[in-house]
């Protein structure tokens, strides 16, 4: 085989590389960039800051209908049990069944403080129910998530 027909059969397999590249890159780039990074500027996806507050108990908020509710971050700080830990919790319903989320706190300066990364999702139309572990809230829970439209 002589240099010419070396050249020419490198330059085709490049040219085939190079048109396949261009055809499958796309779809490709959009899984790993789906796979890698959460897609924050997704109109899907609505910023929901909840607070819920102390006092009497048990706190509720109702998720609104066609949205489902995503919990990332957690915050509470309670009065009793001072020494002890304590948790709060989070009673909700997701894909159809229900039950309780506690976060539990560390005592400190006599109060006990909680707060955490987690992943809690409530249906929509449901309620979130604030629950006390031990500890009567002296600030409102602190919810941090999303919502997700729900077709």
């Amino acid at each position: 085989m002589t240099f010419k027909h070396k050249l020419l059969t490198w330059v085709g397999t490049l040219t085939a590389l190079a048109i396949l590249g261009h055809y499958y890159s796309k779809p490709l780039l959009a899984q790993a960039r789906a796979a890698l990074v959460r897609d924050s500027d997704n109109p899907a996806l609505q910023p929901a800051f909840i607070a819920l507050g102390s006092g009497t108990y048990p706190q509720t908020y109702h998720v609104p209908a066609g949205k489902r509710l995503v919990i990332e971050y957690m915050s509470w700080r309670g009065s009793v049990n001072q020494g002890y830990i304590t948790a709060q919790g989070l009673y909700v319903t997701s894909n159809g069944a229900s039950g309780t989320v506690y976060l539990p706190g560390s005592p400190v300066s006599g109060e006990n403080i909680g707060g955490g990364k987690v992943f809690i999702m409530a249906d929509p139309n449901t309620d979130v129910i604030y629950q006390s572990a031990g500890s009567i809230g002296s600030a409102p829970i602190f919810l941090v998530g999303y919502y997700v439209n729900i077709p």
